[in-house]
């Protein structure tokens, strides 16, 4: 009898920095979503610990489950695949709720008035307001 990890001849897959950006990406999507990791597990009929290490890049995403979850999530799998520098900024500024919010607020200002609002941020991270 053959053992499985005989089989495998001594390859081993391990994940990689690109399936760390898949990872990020998927996130934004599903915060975006406004979805917990739990709800997304659920519909995909696993648990949120699966998902949590798809969106860490602990775990490599297969082919029939991006294109479930691109599904449900209701994204393109080429917007969770590419590696749009738009895509992974809004990986990294869903990390936190506040940050979300705060993204989702500037997207409605008028373009005319994002320079100023980005020249106050610089400014706050510059010479930031004394705590009181």
């Amino acid at each position: 009898m053959v053992r499985r990890k005989e089989l495998k001849l001594g390859v081993q897959r391990k994940t990689t920095s690109g399936d760390g950006m898949l990872g990020l990406r998927l996130r934004a999507a599903r915060v975006e979503k406004g979805w917990s990791q739990s709800m997304l597990g659920e519909k995909l009929g696993i648990t949120f610990q699966q998902v949590q290490k798809y969106e860490k890049g602990t775990n490599r995403v297969s082919a029939s489950r991006l294109m479930q979850i691109a599904a449900l999530l209701d994204v393109s799998m080429s917007s969770l695949l590419m590696d749009s520098d738009a895509k992974i900024a809004a990986g990294q500024f869903a990390v936190d709720k506040m940050s979300l919010k705060m993204l989702k607020q500037l997207k409605l200002l008028p373009d005319y008035i994002k320079p100023h609002i980005l020249a106050l941020m610089i400014a706050a991270i510059e010479n930031p307001p004394a705590r009181k």
